[in-house]
């Protein structure tokens, strides 16, 4: 049986109802336990993603699919920086994480920048090379149309 496993940013609705329509048999899986992050992280990244109701998997299918850390520290605050340009925020991260660096002597492997596109990147990418941080960069090497990804990943969603 074909089971359609969704964690918090995982299945869209069209994705959803797309594995749903090839696989009428399958069966949802939701996904809740987070072994990465801490609450506080998980939390706030719950807040804002409410923003995206009533669109969202969770409000059509009346699911809660919050998260819960496995972690227990507690994990640093979140803190808000508010840039009206995507360059603005590039620097504003990089100056951030520079610091931390300087005042706490964490290694640098230590921090990343997720980003939702490829393309999005860039600014960080520029921001932190400006002030010689030594990053690397880890991306796909090819991308897929969605319709593709679908085809291709559909049997993978397993529990």
């Amino acid at each position: 049986m074909m089971t359609k496993a969704s964690t918090a940013g995982g299945c869209s609705n069209c994705q959803h109802d797309a594995i749903s329509d090839t696989f009428p048999q399958s069966r949802d899986c939701y996904l809740n336990k987070n072994y990465r992050s801490t609450q506080n992280v998980l939390d706030g990244a719950y807040t804002l993603i409410q923003h995206n109701n009533p669109d969202r998997l969770e409000v059509k299918e009346n699911i809660d699919k919050k998260l819960t850390a496995m972690r227990e520290i507690k994990g640093d605050d979140i803190e808000f920086l508010y840039t009206n340009r995507g360059e603005e925020e590039a620097e504003g991260v990089a100056k951030a994480i520079i610091a931390d660096i300087k005042k706490t002597h964490r290694p640098y492997n230590d921090f990343a920048i997720l980003v939702r596109a490829n393309d999005h990147s860039t600014p960080f990418q520029r921001a932190l090379e400006r002030a010689t941080y030594p990053l690397s960069i880890s991306r796909p090497r090819t991308s897929f149309s969605t319709k593709m990804k679908l085809k291709i990943l559909s049997p993978i969603y397993m529990c």
